[in-house]
């Protein structure tokens, strides 16, 4: 079956993988992102599944007092770096908000910020906190085309089937001239490559691979599908970085996953994660992608 790449929109022939019913995952032979495409070829109810994010263990994720610490050293440095592209940052919108500890970052920064997102649960707590959130279905009421300086989308891109139209929806927003801020998975994460090819190989009989691989991620981007998806909804990237992702937030998850699955390949990620993290910071590489982009004329 001939399938669509995601991120450069090539149609092409591609083998898949069956990670989870009825999920199977798919890799563009010219980009090298990867992809899960439901088995029966049908989005519906892909909103619902979005919505599921928020489960109760990650609400209490992201009112941990380490994990916030961590994220906002991460938005301080990001932030930081995207003033020096552009003279003055006033204004800025966070495509994927959740329970508003972006915006409120970007508040205690002068900024006037504005956060979509999908879950009502999420928006709710936003809302309890005093930030100006909305529904992102609602994204043309609250913020007109071409009317900030700022466009944060933090983990969120990944989780649609279709990013282009999130995307194209998010920086249209911005201002020409305005900056991008985005972070996403890496394809390329060596970890998940050598996880792929050990269940490859194997001829499934060992699945670990799935540890790297989540049901609410549809979408995996390689640095040259971001590139591409991003030259689609004209923004010059202005730098690309691979990172690893937060270490008190990769232990949350990683310990609810080892509660939960109970299995002894989910206590070893466990166990092993901080010393792979290192490793791989070390190395260079990282599982996440770090973009900032200016929007061009």
């Amino acid at each position: 079956m001939e399938w669509r790449c995601p991120a450069c929109r090539e149609y092409g022939t591609h083998t898949g993988i069956r990670l989870t019913t009825p999920h199977a995952l798919y890799r563009c032979g010219r980009c090298r992102t990867e992809w899960l495409e439901p088995s029966d070829g049908a989005t519906g109810g892909h909103a619902d599944r979005m919505s599921s994010y928020w489960e109760p263990h990650k609400f209490a994720l992201f009112e941990n007092h380490e994990v916030k610490l961590e994220f906002e050293q991460r938005y301080s440095e990001a932030l930081d770096r995207a003033s020096r592209h552009r003279d003055r940052l006033e204004s800025a919108l966070d495509f994927g908000c959740g329970t508003g500890n972006h915006l409120e970052f970007l508040q205690s920064r002068e900024l006037t910020a504005f956060g979509v997102d999908i879950n009502e649960g999420a928006l709710a707590r936003a809302r309890a906190r005093g930030l100006n959130v909305a529904h992102a279905s609602n994204l043309s009421t609250l913020i007109p085309e071409e009317s900030v300086d700022l466009v944060t989308i933090w983990d969120v891109i990944e989780h649609l089937y279709d990013p282009l139209s999130g995307l194209r929806a998010a920086v249209s927003r911005l201002r020409v001239g305005g900056i991008l801020i985005l972070e996403t998975p890496n394809a390329d994460f060596m970890p998940r490559r050598l996880l792929l090819g050990l269940g490859k190989h194997t001829g499934g009989r060992v699945s670990w691979f799935e540890t790297m691989y989540y049901w609410e991620h549809k979408v995996y981007f390689s640095a040259l599908g971001l590139k591409t998806i991003l030259s689609e909804v004209q923004c010059e990237i202005l730098a690309l970085e691979r990172r690893t992702s937060p270490r008190a937030k990769m232990s949350h998850y990683f310990s609810h996953d080892a509660a939960v699955q109970g299995t002894g390949w989910s206590h070893v990620v466990k166990r092993t994660w901080p010393v792979a993290e290192r490793l791989t910071r070390r190395a260079g590489s990282g599982n996440a992608l770090f973009v900032i982009a200016k929007r061009e004329r």
